[in-house]
């Protein structure tokens, strides 16, 4: 990613993402290949929810002319978007604030919809997963990407296990699930909305 020297929001907002997009979660959870399993193709609209530093929106902005809405709560986080967005040439990307609870996009108004390691920090994640369900057009697909494993240090902590995501999903009407585990940290599931 970028390293910034000419942005002008919150620098301490770039060091927050460094870990986040370092090689080390590159290699873990490579953004080309998953979106590999989202296919956004075409004129395919896209929604990033809890889109950080655009780690999954600007791969997706290259392979699509349609709209990508990166979407995030934080300002700090949509100032750096804006800036990424303006730095890499992608015009089709577009900066929204929002909540995964409370996405301000029109029911069936995207033809896919990715959240990656957002769902485990919510209070209710039904409410986030039936959201994503609500603004993805029927025949669309979804991406979610969450920790597959407990705390390295042991901690109770923010995790939502794959049976957990799974049971989530389908009680809100996604079909056609299917898995993948990255570098035995992370699981991926790839679903399609009826």
């Amino acid at each position: 990613m970028n390293d910034g020297k000419d942005f002008e929001g919150d620098p301490a907002t770039l060091e927050r993402l460094r870990p986040l997009e370092s090689a080390e979660r590159l290699a873990q959870l490579p953004p080309e290949r998953l979106l590999d399993r989202l296919e956004p193709v075409g004129a395919d609209s896209v929604l990033d929810v809890g889109a950080g530093g655009g780690y999954l929106t600007f791969p997706a902005a290259r392979r699509t002319t349609g709209t990508v809405y990166a979407m995030d709560a934080d300002p700090n986080i949509r100032k750096v978007l804006e800036y990424r967005s303006i730095e890499y040439g992608a015009a089709n990307v577009k900066v929204i604030e929002g909540r995964v609870e409370q996405i301000p996009l029109p029911d069936s108004s995207v033809d896919k919809g990715m959240a990656s390691l957002i769902f485990h920090i919510l209070d209710d994640p039904s409410e986030g997963v039936n959201e994503l369900l609500r603004v993805i057009k029927p025949g669309g697909s979804g991406l979610i990407i969450e920790w597959a494993k407990p705390r390295p240090d042991g901690r109770a902590g923010h995790r939502i296990y794959e049976e957990e995501m799974l049971r989530l999903l389908l009680a809100a009407g996604a079909e056609n699930v299917s898995r993948e585990e990255w570098a035995d940290t992370y699981y991926s599931l790839t679903f399609r909305k009826p």
